[in-house]
């Protein structure tokens, strides 16, 4: 797994991960205009469905890499991947400071929570599409909505929802 080591491959990774929140960003809010329209009652086709989500789909875009960043940034510290030892020249961390970050417990404890705390923020903005498609909004007017429809969600109810959802899969694997 040495992805990292060449500019070539981790451009097309890069790329690869971007087509990838493009198709995910596409489907869903295909899916969320079918959704909406068969619950009012109201006849749609497909492709329909695919002209109005071209309409706002710059912003859907910009929301799922934004998205990206975000995971990206809270994962990246935690897998090991090689890299190419100029891009860590370019940041200006002390070498010893990267040694040792995860050897003091009380970073790593740190880091695991601010991990929980982003996760926590993330999953608030479930509404966000929705917002986005069904609302007409910009990504940041989308992002305020979304956390001000989720503003009661506790910490202990989006355990409760993972640990359905859990459940569930476990119940009905095949769906």
């Amino acid at each position: 797994f040495k992805i990292f080591l060449n500019y070539k491959s981790a451009a097309g990774l890069i790329f690869f991960v971007i087509a990838i929140v493009f198709f995910i960003m596409l489907e869903q809010s295909v899916l969320i205009i079918i959704a909406h329209k068969q619950i009012f009652k109201r006849e749609i086709h497909i492709s329909e469905a695919i002209l109005l989500t071209f309409r706002n789909f710059h912003k859907l875009i910009i929301f799922g890499l934004f998205y990206l960043v975000f995971a990206g940034i809270l994962v990246f510290p935690v897998v090991n991947f090689p890299y190419e030892p100029t891009i860590l020249e370019a940041i200006n961390i002390p070498p010893l400071v990267l040694e040792n970050i995860f050897s003091l417990g009380l970073f790593r404890f740190l880091y695991w929570i601010l991990l929980i705390f982003f996760i926590y923020w993330i999953l608030r903005w479930i509404f966000v599409p929705h917002e986005i498609i069904l609302g007409r909004q910009n990504t940041f007017a989308a992002i305020k909505s979304s956390m001000k429809l989720t503003r009661k969600i506790t910490l202990l109810g989006l355990i409760k929802l993972l640990f359905l959802n859990f459940i569930l899969f476990l119940l009905f694997p095949g769906i």
